[in-house]
């Protein structure tokens, strides 16, 4: 590794921030920190948390606290000691994200069976079946008053019932009893022989 010397240079630059100072100091430390990480993560872990981008926002807060001229170096194994240590806290945070009760890894279970039947489930309609749903749509749309009609192709966008009322300019209560109308009325749409 370069000299002491060298290393205050590097480190004033960084300080001063200098973009090519954290591209050296990145390349010079980043991959024996991704290997760290990556040896600390189970495979589970692995598949959400990514060991360069952990390697990257340490690198991101060393810079940040750098700029403050927060550190002093004595040599170039106390750069590496710290980058280390900001490493293991962003990953020790990750590790901690992940074990909590709402995003458990325990909690998620493999896709069992044929992944074709859940491409089938996951997949755009094909032509003649946007066909008929826009004919449906517009069956529907006929049939209903304006304040309906807004509520209907509202709903149709994804809108929550809150943003619904927001834009229509009602009640969510009212938005409630619309859509239980306008549930009734499909309902009896599809049940209807077309001959």
């Amino acid at each position: 590794m370069p000299g002491d010397d060298e290393r205050d240079k590097m480190l004033e630059r960084l300080a001063a921030g200098d973009p090519a100072a954290a591209q050296e100091l990145f390349e010079r430390f980043s991959r024996r920190l991704v290997r760290l990480a990556r040896s600390r993560l189970s495979e589970r872990l692995r598949a959400k948390v990514d060991p360069e981008d952990l390697v990257q926002s340490a690198f991101r807060s060393f810079i940040k606290r750098q700029s403050l001229r927060r550190f002093d170096f004595a040599n170039w194994e106390d750069v590496w000691s710290l980058l280390v240590v900001f490493t293991l806290r962003k990953l020790t945070r990750q590790v901690d994200i992940y074990k909590s009760a709402s995003r458990s890894l325990d909690r998620e279970h493999p896709l069992d069976g044929d992944l074709d039947s859940y491409r089938a489930i996951a997949r755009d309609p094909q032509p003649e079946e946007a066909a008929i749903l826009a004919d449906l749509v517009e069956q529907v749309s006929l049939k209903l008053d304006t304040q309906e009609r807004n509520v209907f192709l509202l709903k149709l966008e994804g809108r929550t019932n809150l943003e619904i009322a927001t834009t229509v300019g009602v009640g969510e209560r009212t938005i409630y009893r619309i859509l239980d109308t306008l549930r009734d009325r499909l309902a009896s749409l599809m049940d209807e022989d077309p001959a």
